[in-house]
């Protein structure tokens, strides 16, 4: 399903960039995708940034579903719109309760995950887990997530895009 997914994604893309009167490439994206349910995780992946899970039965230890899709060359990865990109994906099932669960896209890597193998890192991950629990109202976590992301401290750590997409089993 999540491949199926992927390939009409891509086929959206190379629609858009028709429509624009564009090349592909000149809208070239990853993608991540996750479906999560009480007792399992599924996700694809295209290219580079993270997907995380944090396990219930297993004292919120993280999990990393995917890792980083990166080339021979920095900033170099795999694009939904690349030959072979939709075939080449992470496809992952992860079977566990999911406590927690987390995206990151590539301008984070260097913050949020243990680099070069692209595991989740704890320092990062533990404190977004107990403030996305701990603070109920919803327009409270964006502007401070919001604030996060902008903050000179992420800024001068981070490169490229910085999304940062969390949700948590409350």
């Amino acid at each position: 399903m999540l491949i199926d997914a992927l390939g009409m994604a891509r086929a959206q893309v190379e629609a858009g960039a028709a429509d624009q009167g564009a090349e592909p490439r000149e809208l070239a994206s990853t993608l991540i995708l996750l479906a999560a349910g009480s007792a399992a995780v599924a996700c694809a992946q295209v290219g580079d940034g993270a997907a995380i899970a944090a396990a219930v039965d297993n004292g919120n230890a993280l999990v990393g579903l995917t890792a980083p899709a990166t080339g021979e060359y920095i900033n170099e990865t795999t694009f939904l719109i690349s030959p072979g990109g939709v075939e080449s994906a992470q496809v992952r099932l992860w079977r566990g309760q999911p406590a927690f669960v987390a995206m990151i896209s590539d301008g984070l890597q260097n913050l949020a995950l243990k680099m070069p193998g692209g595991e989740p890192h704890e320092p990062f991950f533990r404190p977004l887990l107990n403030f996305v629990r701990e603070t109920e109202d919803a327009g409270c976590r964006r502007e401070r997530l919001a604030a996060l992301l902008s903050s000179p401290r992420v800024r001068s750590r981070a490169d490229d895009d910085l999304t940062l997409l969390v949700a948590a089993r409350l």
